[in-house]
């Protein structure tokens, strides 16, 4: 399982992960996938299951706040987060 970070913009996805990754959390920016878009573009940061909560501490922290939270299972399916 796996949680994507939706971020304001490629620079803030890039910011996000910077962040993370300083703290030891292994964070991929990419593309929001097309199914979760609602205006066909946009980057998330992709982060393991097992760092969820640290994530958004470390991100809180850092004054980096996801715009949206979605949670995307091992079959593909995804559902937003509330956090």
């Amino acid at each position: 399982m796996y949680y994507l970070l939706i971020c304001r913009s490629l620079t803030y996805a890039q910011r996000a992960a910077r962040v993370l990754e300083s703290f030891g959390i292994t964070a991929i920016v990419t593309r929001v996938p097309q199914t979760i878009t609602v205006d066909g573009c946009g980057y998330c940061v992709k982060i393991a299951g097992r760092y969820f909560i640290e994530s958004l501490t470390v991100l809180r922290n850092a004054e980096v706040y996801p715009k949206k939270v979605f949670a995307l299972y091992d079959d593909g399916a995804h559902v937003e987060v509330e956090v």
